[in-house]
């Protein structure tokens, strides 16, 4: 009897170790899920406030055949501040590479080459073609698509994609 009751306790013993152990891990993946949850939800809450819109008539986007380049208008209508460096366009489906970002400054009425793109401000981005060059004529239907990034917010940063269907305007 007094073997019976030895052996019972040893069970007991490696029942509470075999749990212990057991809560341990699981209390270690639910951290790491908890931690790439908030990371993911902070990622969602940057993408909600990072937006960008187009200021311009899309019935007259300039183009400047003989720089090969187009220009594009745009708003950030977010609320987090957008990335002067961070800007992608591409023409019909191609990439193109940015040549200029300016931004207006409504105080001196003029197109500023260093400014913060804030919410509600302007940007003129000038762009052109990559290896092979735009032939286009005035009335040519065009598709633009842009990506911007912001800031960093709570320690993501947001973005958001704009795709713009217009007319090719010569300048």
């Amino acid at each position: 009897m007094a073997d019976g009751g030895a052996s019972s306790f040893i069970m007991l013993v490696t029942a509470l170790l075999v749990s212990g152990a057991a809560s341990a891990a699981l209390l270690s993946e639910w951290n790491a899920f908890s931690r790439a949850s908030m990371l993911a939800s902070k990622g969602m809450e940057a993408d909600a406030a990072t937006s960008v819109g187009y200021a311009g008539d899309p019935a007259m986007i300039t183009y400047d055949a003989s720089q090969n380049q187009v220009v594009v208008y745009l708003v950030n209508s977010g609320q987090l501040e957008l990335l002067n460096d961070e800007v992608a366009i591409q023409v019909d489906g191609l990439p193109s590479q940015v040549v200029s970002i300016e931004g207006f400054d409504a105080s001196t009425g003029s197109w500023q080459s260093t400014f913060t793109w804030a919410p509600g401000s302007l940007a003129k981005v000038v762009v052109e073609s990559g290896s092979t060059a735009w032939s286009y004529n005035d009335g040519d239907d065009v598709v633009l698509n842009v990506v911007v990034r912001s800031e960093a917010y709570l320690g993501a940063s947001g973005s958001d994609v704009l795709q713009i269907e217009g007319r090719i305007a010569h300048a």
